[in-house]
């Protein structure tokens, strides 16, 4: 991928507050009013044991809404930061509070989902219900039109992403394989943030895992296993292999999500629609399954090389 957000980028828009390494960020009003602290965010506490939770994820998303934060306000829903396409960089709420950005799916219609059904926002076994997605992590929405889905982030936009991403990783020590997209923690309910976001030119700058090589020598042969050594929830297959096409392959989804005038309409009633493509059998194609090896290879050294660190 051609690194045509490799410059610098300088907001042309009104700041209040300059803070983070530099990076310049205009505060909501939501995050230091104390009213809508129920609403919209909370702390960071382990429901079970009611010990604090250290911030280890980062988690990406995509909204097509040009005024994501006001959206987010009315739904009772907060992200940390969110990008517009233009740069402009907003907090939302304190990176020292749980946002409300990668929930949960339990119920239907008032009725228990069957276990194939219930999407918890997981990583490598870190969320679930009590212990979730939401408290280990900080949370950036970024601004596309179609979810991602045809039309190119913008320049502006991710090259205020990028910098923004270094600074949280450096601070909270951050491990590459933990920046993740909504899609790959909520493969049942989420496809953002979509086939064009630049997954591996982000992780040329260290935001991210990519593989550096095209072939693999891995051995194992169940995509299922595979799957969940790179970090994917696996009770539902067919889901967590989509996830992972859209991230790691996306030339290799071909149908409606890639149609310019049918992709708006898909991602917004996503899981209606792929709920028939979740009930099948995974069969990934041999380049699939080749990429599926090259990434569970990197993700697997960018954990090791963690632990190393760590001792």
């Amino acid at each position: 991928m051609s690194d045509n957000f490799s410059f610098k980028h300088t907001m042309n828009v009104p700041v209040d507050d300059t803070f983070m390494q530099g990076i310049q960020i205009i505060q909501h009003p939501l995050i230091n009013d104390p009213e809508n602290k129920i609403d919209h965010f909370n702390e960071r506490i382990n429901k079970g044991n009611g010990n604090p939770i250290e911030i280890d994820h980062l988690v990406l998303h995509c909204s097509f809404e040009p005024n994501i934060e006001d959206v987010l306000d009315k739904r009772g829903l907060s992200a940390h930061y969110v990008i517009h396409k233009d740069g402009t960089i907003l907090q939302c709420v304190d990176e020292s509070k749980r946002a409300y950005h990668a929930g949960c799916q339990l119920k239907r219609d008032g009725k228990e989902l069957p276990e194939s059904e219930k999407d918890f926002a997981m990583w490598k076994d870190v969320g679930g219900f009590e212990d979730n997605m939401n408290a280990h992590s900080i949370g950036i929405e970024v601004e596309n039109p179609d979810f991602g889905q045809t039309q190119p982030y913008s320049v502006a936009a991710m090259a205020s992403l990028l910098q923004l991403c270094q600074s949280i990783m450096k601070r909270h020590n951050i491990a590459p394989h933990n920046v993740i997209g909504h899609s790959d923690i909520s493969p049942l309910r989420k496809a953002d943030p979509g086939l064009m976001f630049p997954w591996e030119w982000l992780a040329h700058h260290g935001v991210g895992v990519w593989p550096k090589t095209a072939k693999s020598d891995n051995l194992e042969k169940n995509p299922v296993k595979l799957l969940e050594t790179i970090g994917y929830k696996t009770n539902n297959p067919s889901a967590a292999l989509r996830a992972f096409q859209r991230h790691f392959a996306p030339q290799t989804i071909t149908d409606e999500e890639r149609d310019p005038k049918k992709a708006f309409d898909f991602m917004m009633n996503y899981s209606e629609n792929m709920k028939q493509a979740f009930d099948k059998p995974i069969q990934p194609t041999p380049v699939v399954m080749n990429q599926l090896k090259c990434v569970a290879d990197a993700y697997r050294r960018s954990r090791l090389v963690t632990k190393l660190r760590s001792r």
